[in-house]
């Protein structure tokens, strides 16, 4: 008797191997989409990779009984790394890294247990794509509080704002720099 079962479903096809238990995930092309090591109850359980569809790696992580545990990372299609953080027992927990495409870093931010729940909490930053500093500013249980600044691409500080609890409190302080025609000399 076989104990392997193929199901189709639209665009995709599901292969599970009863011992161990894997769910394969194939495109319509042929090429490899998911590969998920699964428990005896069918829960997630150990490393999950998918790929996109022109065969690079998408993401990996890892499970624990059908929570994410462990570090996740995910690609760009070009190879590049697009976001990485960690999970506890089904939380993000410690700094989340995301990059642009070009390999520039796109943000960075921290989770934290704050009560129940892991939450952004701590500096909050922010590049544009050609690496220069866009916003930074703080997260305290998930929402922004204090000053936040935002930045331009070549790095020169665009604006200013406050924030209470989530609340914008203080409006925008909009940096105008002067081009050499505006200004004019005193005489």
């Amino acid at each position: 008797m076989n104990k392997n079962k193929i199901i189709k479903a639209p665009e995709m096809e599901y292969w599970v191997k009863t011992q161990p238990k894997f769910l394969i995930e194939i495109y319509d092309n042929g090429s490899l989409r998911r590969l998920e090591h699964l428990n005896a109850d069918g829960k997630s359980h150990g490393l999950s990779t998918n790929w996109h569809e022109n065969g690079q790696k998408q993401y990996e992580e890892n499970y624990v009984n059908g929570e994410p545990h462990g570090l996740y990372t995910e690609w760009h299609e070009n190879r590049q790394k697009k976001y990485e953080v960690n999970w506890v027992h089904g939380e993000k927990k410690g700094l989340a890294t995301e990059w642009h495409e070009n390999g520039e870093k796109k943000s960075e931010t921290n989770y934290v247990k704050r009560g129940q729940w892991c939450e952004e909490h701590g500096l909050w930053l922010e590049w544009h794509v050609n690496g220069q500093k866009q916003t930074e500013g703080n997260v305290v249980d998930g929402k922004q509080h204090g000053e936040w600044k935002h930045f331009d691409e070549q790095g020169e500080l665009t604006k200013t704002e406050t924030y209470d609890n989530g609340e914008l409190v203080k409006e925008p302080n909009e940096n105008h720099r002067f081009s050499h025609e505006e200004v004019q000399p005193i005489m």
